[in-house]
């Protein structure tokens, strides 16, 4: 069973859905977000196998999920973003453009396949293909 943390930008509203969507992959979810301090970040970031990140909110607001995303990557941990239902398709993150292995719709199966199989795509919220970006990145 994999385990997954959840990494929420302020004002996130999307956590029940996404939970909901996860159960469907048989995985554990526990939520990391920036009230908590960068030591609890680092010690439960070390015991997942990745972060899934929702992209839901300003940019402001989604830049403050940095600290998490770039310690994931630095522990070598799957980043996965994921755009809410019905999504506007805001901006995306430099910081998930430069480490995140997939950007996925809200879709339990290809969400599933990403956490369980290692199964990564670069979409736009609603499925299609996103353009000019994803080449796999293999750890040494």
């Amino acid at each position: 069973m994999s385990k997954i943390y959840v990494c929420l930008p302020t004002g996130n509203k999307s956590l029940i859905d996404l939970q909901l969507l996860v159960q469907q992959c048989d995985c554990d979810v526990e939520i990391v977000d920036n009230t908590v301090a960068d030591r609890m970040i680092r010690e439960k970031l070390a015991s997942c196998d990745g972060i899934i990140v929702v992209l839901e909110g300003s940019l402001k607001d989604l830049n403050t999920i940095e600290p998490g995303v770039s310690l994931a990557h630095k522990l070598g941990k799957k980043i996965i973003s994921i755009w809410p239902p019905k999504s506007p398709a805001p901006v995306i993150p430099q910081i998930l453009e430069k480490y995140g292995e997939g950007l996925l719709p809200w879709d339990a199966k290809k969400l599933c396949a990403a956490i369980c199989g290692d199964e990564f795509e670069w979409a736009e919220a609603g499925g299609d293909a996103k353009r000019g970006r994803k080449i796999k990145r293999h750890n040494c």
